[in-house]
C-alpha cells in the first residue's frame, strides 16, 4: 500500500497504515485492514510536522499497548523492589549501636 499527500505545496509518498501495524503476510488481511480506504480516495491522514515525510493513516492506539506498558512498568518495579529486599537482607547496613 502507497499513498500520497502534500504539505506546505511538497509531495510525500507514505506506506504506514498505522503506528503499531507490522507487514501482512497474507493479501486477506492486507485487504482487511485497507478496507476504509478505497483507492484514490481523499482520507484524512496525520503527519509529523517537524518531519512532513512521517505519516499514517490511523493515529488511534490499539488496546494492548497501554496495558503491556503498564504491566512492563509493575514487573519492573517488582524486579527493582525485590533486587532491593534481597540485597538489604544478605548485606544489611553496618549500624552502630547507640550508646
Amino acid at each position: 500500500m502507497e499513498y500520497s499527500y502534500e504539505v506546505n505545496g511538497i509531495r510525500y509518498l507514505g506506506e504506514r497504515l498505522d503506528f503499531h501495524t507490522v507487514n501482512r503476510t497474507t493479501d486477506t488481511e492486507a485487504r482487511k485492514h485497507l478496507e476504509p480506504y478505497p483507492v484514490r480516495s481523499i482520507i484524512p491522514l496525520y503527519y509529523n510536522p517537524q518531519n512532513p515525510s512521517d505519516s499514517v493513516l490511523n493515529c488511534r492506539m490499539s488496546l494492548w499497548q497501554p496495558i503491556f506498558w503498564i504491566c512492563f512498568r509493575i514487573f519492573m518495579i517488582l524486579v527493582g523492589l525485590t533486587y532491593f529486599v534481597e540485597c538489604y537482607r544478605w548485606h544489611p547496613p553496618n549500624w552502630h549501636p547507640a550508646k
